[in-house]
């Protein structure tokens, strides 16, 4: 949410709002652990770890499904697209809400989120009239950084 602050300080004509709706998925006694971590912490984790992965309807332990938060963050952007109808609307958000917006607008299943891969600070864009007429235009831009390329590709 220090981005969000920032640029409510500079003086520009855009409305900052923070909403409880766009957070990330609460991955509870698995938040802040990589999937190395969560595999190695117990045969139970590593066991309901694999079986999440293939079954997004399954939560975390003491967490939150991912069907969940999809339909909180998708409830939320169909508020925001009906509210300003004809407007651009920017998101900042954490890699899970953008995914299954991605997601939704592709009409794709939930788990294809998992194969989905964001940089940090990256751009995509969703055209979203509503869930039904939603086009995604853009995927895990760069530009805007100026890398020569992305930093997932290994330099030779």
């Amino acid at each position: 949410m220090k981005v969000v602050e920032k640029y409510r300080k500079k003086r520009h004509t855009l409305e900052a709002l923070k909403l409880d709706a766009l957070r990330e998925c609460n991955f509870g006694t698995w938040e802040g652990l990589s999937r190395a971590e969560v595999l190695a912490r117990s045969p139970q984790d590593a066991h309901h770890l694999l079986e999440w992965e293939r079954d997004l309807a399954i939560a975390p332990p003491a967490g939150e499904r991912f069907a969940d938060m999809q339909r909180r963050v998708c409830a939320a952007v169909e508020q925001l697209a009906q509210a300003h109808s004809a407007q651009t609307i920017v998101l900042v958000a954490h890699v899970g809400p953008i995914k299954v917006l991605l997601c939704s607008a592709m009409g794709a299943p939930l788990t294809s989120s998992l194969r989905i891969f964001l940089d940090p600070a990256t751009i995509s864009v969703v055209d979203w009239q509503d869930m039904a007429h939603a086009t995604v235009r853009l995927v895990n831009s760069h530009a805007h950084l100026g890398w020569q390329e992305a930093r997932w590709i290994p330099l030779v």
